[in-house]
């Protein structure tokens, strides 16, 4: 009888813990689902969930989120510091007084926050980018006010130490000019190329005062909003998920691999760096900036869909050689005309690359030197064809 009694009690007891956890986790996990994440819509434990944001939602999971938030934190401090030593500051020229090598005078000094602009060094042997265009070459760029224009300026490097300017090319169409410096081995870092650029994309902003801020690349578009375009017309405008901060207008832009990736301009628009590469190239071979010119108007076939049809002339790359609202679609005397391309040809590859959604036939124009023979290929009233073409520098 008394071991009945012992039996029931220990009984009792399991019964109780095993229904007591089980309320518990119950309890637990109602007031997560239905009352803490309901009501302040945050994620438990280190998770963070990525489904539930749209129709096509993966349900993924990270776990250990706080991790993730470090890591990434790191690695944007790790890119700024790599990065920063490639940007530089452009300062008026301090002309010391005799008097100032003997009494400490603040003005013959500089202040390392006084910049007047900032570059990016794009060649170990002395070439940078910069948004700043000196006043006195915006309005008369010649040799002589150069010459003298030269010497009122000087670039400091991230460690303080400051050259002379030797040379300054303008570009007009970007709005951006090219220092150089008569120093080597200068820290350069890497050009981000167009089939690395993608929607998604984490990219990092850094400024001369080694500033960072972090956003992410939601797509890209051209320059022409018209749907008659021109093979000039300049590719590459970045579009990012927040509008750059004054902060970081005239910076730039890289990826987490600390690549440069694009070039904020003044005005906070970002430009993918690919869009300069034809001018750079040129200036690093020729001293010059000059850009290729095809000299056609056209519209983008990829991007026109008929109503109703059959999907015969739904097409997925080309495009049409179209006249613009002043009738031209062949320039007069451009390399287009000398080839013999004409309005209504369908221009289908350059070099046999496919014009299309992600190779435009400006970005394509751009991958090649004033100079440099294309071969395009077309087809002419359901014929096709090949064209070569020289291009020819583009006038300002």
């Amino acid at each position: 009888m008394q071991n009945n009694v012992k039996h029931k009690v220990i009984v009792v007891v399991v019964l109780s813990t095993i229904f007591g956890l089980f309320g518990g986790l119950v309890g637990a996990i109602a007031t997560r689902f239905y009352l803490l994440e309901k009501a302040f819509n945050i994620p438990l434990f280190s998770e963070i969930s990525l489904g539930g944001y749209g129709a096509s939602g993966s349900n993924l999971i990270i776990r250990d989120a706080k991790k993730v938030i470090v890591e990434q934190n790191t690695k944007a401090i790790e890119v700024a510091e790599s990065t920063g030593n490639s940007i530089v500051g452009i300062f008026k020229k301090i002309k010391l007084q005799e008097e100032g090598l003997k009494i400490f005078k603040p003005q013959n000094f500089y202040n390392v926050h006084d910049e007047l602009g900032q570059g990016f060094i794009i060649t170990s042997d002395g070439w940078i980018m910069t948004d700043f265009i000196p006043s006195e070459l915006q309005y008369a760029y010649t040799e002589k006010v150069k010459k003298n224009t030269l010497d009122n300026y000087v670039v400091m490097l991230k460690d303080k130490k400051i050259h002379s300017v030797d040379d300054i090319i303008i570009d007009k169409k970007t709005g951006y000019s090219f220092w150089h410096v008569g120093v080597n081995d200068l820290p350069v870092r890497g050009f981000v190329a167009k089939d690395d650029i993608h929607n998604g994309k984490l990219v990092i902003a850094v400024n001369w005062d080694g500033f960072t801020w972090m956003t992410t690349l939601t797509g890209m578009k051209t320059d022409s909003i018209s749907s008659v375009k021109s093979s000039e017309d300049l590719n590459g405008e970045i579009i990012l998920e927040q509008t750059v901060p004054e902060d970081f207008w005239s910076s730039f832009l890289f990826d987490f691999n600390g690549n440069i990736l694009a070039v904020i301009n003044k005005d906070g628009v970002a430009r993918s760096i690919y869009s300069y590469m034809s001018c750079v190239d040129c200036l690093l071979n020729n001293k010059s900036l000059t850009r290729p010119v095809l000299g056609i108007n056209y519209i983008e076939l990829y991007k026109m869909v008929e109503p109703e049809s059959d999907k015969m002339f739904n097409f997925r790359e080309g495009i049409m050689i179209y006249k613009d609202k002043t009738g031209i679609a062949v320039i007069p005397k451009s390399p287009a005309e000398k080839a013999g391309l004409m309005v209504g040809d369908i221009l289908i590859s350059v070099n046999g690359i496919k014009i299309n959604k992600e190779n435009t036939l400006p970005y394509l124009i751009s991958r090649y030197m004033v100079g440099d023979k294309i071969e395009i290929e077309y087809t002419r009233e359901g014929k096709s064809g090949k064209a070569e073409v020289v291009l020819e520098v583009q006038e300002e």
